[in-house]
């Protein structure tokens, strides 16, 4: 019995290993790097909230302000908003990001958490999202801690980390929508009799708020996506 819980917890200090090494390279190597692509856009509308106040800016993004209001919080810690300095901070929540995920892999299969979690941290379309300025994958942390929440039966904490979510990325919706049925499903079906969803309803609070604050972003912006140009004539 034993020999198989030290091989697990030498994977997982492999694994540990290998992600610190990756992670220290990955942002050596990328720390100087020209900004490129969606990065201008990104840093654009982070400076602005800095410079001007104003947290809510609709033009050069497609979407929410959650990602770069993370970046404002760190900037403000450190009175910095350097690129590198982003760039940190960014590779940082992707570390975290990891972490999120490899708790989600052994909460659903302890046996192959390491080998998960390698997949996802050497998975080429994502590899160098890690240590960019991009709000893939800190939208992809918030819906891991939701899903892990949701498999721990804690639907209040659930729902907390997909609101988050949805505001990094508001696409992420439909996520909260998939890991909100799996709660019902795996908690309450079939109870769907008026006096029983009054015991269970409130557990789902912030997965309405979330569809509730959506939609008045709708309303207000006239669409769910920021602009994701300005234009002039």
């Amino acid at each position: 019995m034993s020999a198989p819980k030290n091989t697990g917890a030498h994977s997982s200090l492999f694994f540990l290993l290998t992600t610190l090494a990756v992670f220290l390279i990955g942002h050596l190597a990328t720390r100087s790097m020209n900004l490129m692509a969606d990065e201008y856009a990104h840093l654009l509308a982070i400076t602005k909230m800095l410079q001007t106040g104003n947290f809510f800016p609709r033009s050069g993004l497609s979407s929410l302000w959650g990602y770069h209001w993370s970046m404002v919080f760190c900037s403000r810690l450190v009175h910095n908003n350097s690129p590198e300095t982003i760039r940190l901070f960014s590779t940082s929540l992707s570390l975290c990001c990891i972490a999120s995920f490899f708790f989600l892999a052994r909460r659903i299969e302890k046996d192959s958490t390491s080998q998960k979690a390698f997949s996802f941290l050497l998975f080429p379309p994502i590899l160098p999202f890690f240590f960019l300025i991009y709000t893939d994958v800190y939208a992809m942390m918030f819906i891991f801690l939701c899903l892990f929440f949701a498999l721990k039966n804690r639907p209040w904490i659930s729902g907390f980390f997909g609101f988050l979510g949805m505001l990094v990325r508001q696409n992420n919706i439909i996520w909260l929508a998939l890991i909100a049925s799996l709660i019902y499903f795996q908690n309450y079906y079939p109870q769907y009799g008026r006096k029983d969803v009054k015991r269970w309803v409130h557990q789902f609070l912030f997965f309405f708020l979330a569809v509730i604050a959506l939609v008045a972003f709708a309303v207000w912006n006239k669409g769910f996506a920021l602009e994701k140009t300005s234009t002039t004539t």
